[in-house]
């Protein structure tokens, strides 16, 4: 099974700058090249928006996402509402007082959907989480927004870390199989293995911040994302940069 992977599109109502740069043509780029791939579904993890969640702002990223044929996954991200989010992607799992998890399997494989939207997670998923690894066969490929453990990225592990590791990692480290995490929200790629759980970020589709400073910095315009080849013995994966548009039309 391929599964495709983008995040953090960051779209804006229009007349807004956006670091001057065409978020939406960067979507849309993306799009374009994604769907000459062979592949069996696309996860999106997360910031649909750019700021402030707007209704019209998913309507319009839905709209795109009539040209993909295969399955789509979603889930929120910091800059996102989750009834909105829900009423137009229309996923056919319901929310948990405005939490969107959910399990899914796909060619017999069983992936996790996890929110953590707000950088932490109720007690209700986190028993589901609990549930979902007691009952798993195989490794566990599980997509969620925020990276659940500081990622040596000062800028965002100072600012916008997750902010409950202790209890994920006491859930994950005692699970029968390694633990595939995929996520964005860093705005950069990123790998991190940590005993059980391996941690992959896929860059931004808006730029890519600077891993190495505490300030705010851009370090680049490419955008990018990562195809995950889930195999009988083994999971690959890896990032595809596309050029990216830096300056916004007009």
């Amino acid at each position: 099974m391929r599964i495709i992977q983008i995040s953090d599109i960051h779209i804006a109502p229009a007349g807004i700058d956006t670091f001057g740069v065409d978020v939406r043509a960067n979507f849309l780029d993306i799009l374009e090249h994604v769907s000459s791939l062979e592949f069996d579904l696309l996860a999106i993890t997360g910031d649909y928006c750019f700021k402030e969640p707007h209704a019209e702002i998913y309507t319009w990223i839905a709209e795109q996402l009539d040209t993909i044929r295969q399955p789509v996954y979603h889930i929120g991200g910091n800059h996102d509402y989750m009834p909105f989010l829900h009423q137009a992607f229309k996923p056919p799992f319901p929310l948990h007082d405005q939490e969107l998890f959910y399990r899914v399997e796909h060619l017999g494989t069983d992936l996790l959907f996890l929110d953590s939207a707000i950088g932490k997670m109720s007690d209700l998923q986190f028993k589901w989480l609990e549930e979902q690894l007691k009952a798993t066969r195989g490794p566990v490929i599980l997509f969620t927004h925020y990276p659940p453990y500081t990622m040596g990225v000062p800028h965002m592990d100072e600012k916008y870390a997750f902010q409950q590791s202790e209890t994920f990692d006491a859930l994950v480290q005692n699970c029968s199989y390694p633990v595939y995490v995929f996520c964005g929200h860093y705005h950069g790629e990123r790998i991190v293995h940590r005993g059980n759980v391996h941690i992959h970020i896929v860059p931004s589709c808006f730029f890519q911040i600077d891993p190495l400073t505490v300030e705010f910095r851009i370090e680049h315009y490419r955008i990018a994302f990562r195809t995950i080849d889930v195999l009988e013995d083994q999971i690959r994966t890896w990032v595809t940069y596309l050029p990216g548009n830096s300056l916004a039309a007009g």
